[in-house]
């Protein structure tokens, strides 16, 4: 029975925007299937064509500004299939392939999504993002970007959290501390910690930064 399906979602969506002179700058049709199984596992199919008007040269990576996309209309079409397991599961699993054609070249992405939640109290999660592109001025692009929250609960009511993340593209490493303590309702105590290193050569530091604030909720 858990591979029958419980639940399917069917349906379009549409955007549009338009400048203040009534001229289409962009639209977005997507048609949305989801399939979800008495097992709690969802399947998900999504088709969309896009198009996009372009007035200003813009680049999609701050490392390459030799690959560009020119000004001009693009319309594109884009093909997602993905796959998420049951969120009450101790490992949470959720999986997407992108691809198709962008502006006037290609991109393909793969984004994996993880959580493990062994206990109540402590649960570590981590993003995979990563996007191959092709365009005809200036060749191929390759972006990662890894990210990874851990979060540990004392209590309900103070838990402390660690982030980290890196981005292939913009070269920059980022590590992030918060500590939470609720020590009456509506009233917290919040220590924050930041780090930021330069990766493109070695680990260098950028920023450093602490901050402590602290919020009470005054009963009138």
């Amino acid at each position: 029975r858990s591979s029958e399906v419980r639940n399917l979602w069917i349906g379009p969506e549409y955007r549009l925007i338009v400048d203040g002179d009534n001229k289409v700058k962009f639209w977005r049709a997507r048609w949305n299937w989801w399939t979800q199984f008495f097992s709690g596992d969802r399947i998900q199919t999504r088709l969309e064509r896009t198009h996009d008007v372009i007035d200003r040269t813009f680049r999609p990576s701050r490392q390459h500004p030799e690959v560009f996309v020119s000004t001009g209309e693009y319309t594109f079409t884009t093909l997602t299939v993905g796959m998420r397991t049951d969120s009450s599961r101790p490992l949470e699993l959720d999986v997407a392939f992108e691809g198709g054609t962008y502006y006037n070249g290609e991109r393909y992405k793969i984004e994996l999504e993880s959580a493990y939640r062994p206990s109540g109290r402590f649960s570590i999660e981590t993003i995979v993002d990563a996007n191959w592109i092709w365009l005809p001025q200036g060749g191929n692009l390759n972006i990662q970007t890894l990210s990874t929250r851990l979060l540990y609960s004392f209590t309900t009511d103070f838990f402390v959290k660690v982030f980290a993340q890196m981005n292939t593209d913009s070269e920059l490493v980022g590590a992030n501390f918060l500590l939470n303590y609720r020590f009456r309702p509506g009233s917290d105590l919040f220590l924050v910690y930041d780090h930021g290193f330069d990766s493109a050569d070695g680990l260098n530091q950028t920023s450093r930064s602490l901050l402590l604030k602290l919020s009470y909720l005054i009963g009138l």
